[in-house]
């Protein structure tokens, strides 16, 4: 923890300063040197209209053709089918099985598990080639769109993480209703092929912490599942040459949402054998590849028992409910995630319902002007969602170092940060081969606006950490930094400020435009520290600021202005909920492709409908070729980048833990020569792909 000391603004901090011009290249070392020294409530359940959902199910499953009750609860059994002309309810001629002949029932199997498996591939294959045209098309349009200045590196940015949003949504596209229709009826013949007769049970506990059947330690009671097996033997016997019987289990009263009828794989499924004798229960077991070491493996590390109470939190009404909460919060959570990425809201500022008194509004054409501000616009418009990210720590750092300097006259109280370091010297180079390395000791003081603390140290060594990754990583020659003295490591800095932070020279601009006391400055420091403290945004919170309406954009003449302005505008994109389109009559194998880096943007995703058909003849072997070795890049890039994130931690992790200013150098050199030597693999790497594409 940094030492600190506390004064009121009348009584400025004896600290030497440097002019105010040049103030903020202490900013990054100040940040640096510091590495050199010592969900709220459970989601509720979701909504469900009962008696809606029961009459869809009743409509699904049928009347009841047994029922029953247990000490605990009473179950109906239903069979959609069930004939009941007679005095009780049998099979109908089409459910009776019949003796199947070896041969027969292995053709069949075969054939609906190819046909079950082309379903899911074809899917997959669709979902895919929307993915690859991402990579393959849109996510270069967005950097050449960037390269030729047509948007800013917040924009491509912003553009780059609603695409990754809606590849996450577009991975868990469910089945068309024609596909998954067609899978249902394969299920059916599969089942009849087995000779399986599957029936569904559904159970009304007395009370939701009740299981959803009588239990005995890890399994179903025996009791009750001879129970089952006598309510439902009049039924089965009706149907012919039954060889097992699955009952699937649901509550009443429990439902997953988005799922209807029989595409509700229930709570847990018991297993009948039939036989002379009856039926005779099956107990769980885990299933078996037949390969000794896999099976090994299954039972060492997935020993999860569907039917143990323990393993299992959906045996109780109480605990289904909770997990489809759990599941709708994770669904709510993804939608909000794209949503925020997408940031509609900017929309309405251009219309006067969009706006209320005491704000500040600035439109897309006031914030294109700035490089690296996405966070900072983000908060500024009240919009908190990515707080806890390193873009917004980053920016708040530096606004509040510059603030405190630039706005000292209404500050009404400093906290001095006190941050020691060690400053290389030399290095003596002695006679038997060795060395000897100085160093100088020395202490950073930097005084901070109070209300921006404790935040601006408590996440200055994260912030310190993400600096000096991306110094390692876009500067020339990062090995040479470690031997600079703090004056040379000031000089360096400022001539790669707008590479390594910039962060910096979009602050300092802001500056530049807005007075200490204007009614942008105090709606950008106020929701920074509101956003640092966990509150809401003075927007929410009903603070209204003297002079927002004059300083906010007027409103467009005319029909309210696009948020985006056309150059930066996304190429169309799919609806990520939207179910996949029906199969075409032939499907292409998808050009192969890997989650990748966009350019100073992070790993990329975005969307389009579908990829471009593909041209004849040389055209063709060019577009394939160019594709390939995107693809081959990205990959290259990709685990490169997931290198670079586990090197950081444990860096992190092991400077946390030194106790002395050397075992900190140590570290730092350490991670300096890691860093370098993964970047000149990374680049002999990328010169061997574009070597075997004759590029």
């Amino acid at each position: 923890m940094p030492m600190m000391q506390q004064r009121n603004a009348g009584a400025r901090p004896a600290v030497k300063r440097v002019r105010r011009a040049r103030r903020w290249r202490l900013i990054v070392p100040g940040l640096l040197m510091g590495l050199l020294g010592p969900l709220a409530s459970a989601a509720a359940a979701p909504d469900t209209d009962i008696a809606r959902e029961r009459a869809l199910r009743a409509k699904a499953f049928g009347a009841p053709i047994a029922e029953g009750s247990y000490d605990g609860g009473a179950f109906t059994v239903h069979f959609p089918e069930a004939d009941r002309s007679g005095a009780t309810p049998a099979c109908p001629p089409g459910s009776v099985f019949d003796p199947v002949p070896p041969d027969v029932y292995e053709q069949r199997r075969l054939g609906i598990l190819k046909e079950m498996n082309d379903i899911q591939q074809a899917h997959k294959l669709e979902i895919g080639s929307i993915v690859d045209a991402y990579y393959a098309e849109v996510f270069p349009e967005y950097n050449r769109r960037h390269d030729e200045g047509l948007i800013t590196r917040a924009e491509l940015k912003s553009l780059v993480r609603l695409g990754e949003a809606d590849i996450k949504m577009l991975h868990r596209t469910p089945l068309s209703p024609a596909r998954q229709a067609r899978m249902e009826a394969l299920e059916r013949q599969r089942y009849r092929n087995e000779r399986t007769l599957v029936l569904r049970v559904l159970h009304v506990p007395d009370t939701p912490d009740n299981h959803i059947l009588p239990m005995a330690g890890n399994g179903p009671d025996p009791a009750f599942a001879a129970q089952l097996a006598r309510s439902i033997a009049p039924f089965v016997a009706t149907c012919g040459s039954v060889r097992q019987v699955a009952t699937v289990h649901y509550y009443r009263d429990g439902f997953r949402p988005g799922v209807r009828g029989l595409d509700d794989g229930g709570v847990l499924t018991l297993q009948f054998r039939a036989g002379a004798d009856g039926l005779r229960y099956q107990p769980w077991a885990a299933p078996q590849t037949g390969v000794a070491g896999v099976d090994a493996a299954v039972r060492a590390f997935r020993d999860f028992n569907p039917q143990d109470p323990e393993d299992n939190r959906e045996l109780t009404l109480a605990g289904f409910r909770a997990v489809q909460a759990d599941v709708v919060a994770r669904a709510e959570a993804r939608r909000i995630l794209r949503e925020a990425h997408a940031a509609e809201y900017r929309k309405s500022y251009a219309t006067a319902e969009g706006r209320r008194g005491g704000v500040v509004y600035y439109l897309e054409p006031y914030w294109s002007r700035y490089e690296a501000f996405d966070a900072a616009r983000r908060v500024f418009d009240g919009d908190f969602f990515f707080r806890d990210g390193i873009d917004f720590k980053v920016i708040f750092h530096v606004f509040a170092d510059v603030y405190s300097d630039r706005c000292a006259a209404r500050v009404p109280e400093f906290v001095v940060y006190r941050i020691p370091y060690e400053e290389y010297v030399r290095t003596d180079y002695n006679l038997d081969g060795s060395s000897t390395r100085y160093v100088r000791e020395g202490v950073l003081e930097v005084p901070i606006d109070a209300r921006f603390t404790p935040y601006w140290g408590d996440e200055r060594s994260e912030v310190s950490l993400e600096l000096m990754s991306r110094i390692v990583t876009r500067v020339e020659d990062p090995g040479a930094w470690i031997e600079m003295s703090v004056r040379e490591f000031i000089e360096a800095m400022s001539g790669t400020m707008d590479v390594v932070v910039p962060e910096v020279e979009d602050v300092e601009a802001f500056f530049e435009r807005h007075a200490c006391d204007s009614a942008t400055m105090e709606q950008m420091r106020t929701n920074l520290v509101r956003a640092a403290r966990g509150q809401d945004a003075m927007q929410d919170a009903g603070v209204v600021l003297d002079g927002a309406g004059a300083e906010s954009d007027p409103l467009p003449a005319g029909a309210p202005a696009p948020e985006i302005r056309p150059a930066a505008r996304p190429l169309p994109r799919p609806d990520p909920s939207a179910p996949a389109p029906e199969p075409a009559a032939a499907h292409r194998e998808p050009v192969p492709s890997a989650p990748a880096a966009a350019r100073a943007a992070g790993r990329p995703s975005a969307d389009r409908p579908a990829p471009k058909p593909s041209r004849s003849g040389a055209a063709a072997e060019r577009q394939a070729d160019a594709r390939s070795l995107q693809a081959e890049i990205q990959a290259a890039q990709q685990a490169y980048q997931a290198s670079q994130a586990s090197l950081s931690e444990r860096a992190m992790a092991r400077l946390q833990a030194a106790r002395t200013p050397t075992e900190r150098m140590a570290i730092q050199r350490e991670f300096v020569a890691a860093q370098r030597a993964a970047a000149e693999a990374l680049q002999r790497q990328l010169a061997d792909i574009r070597a075997r594409h004759g590029r």
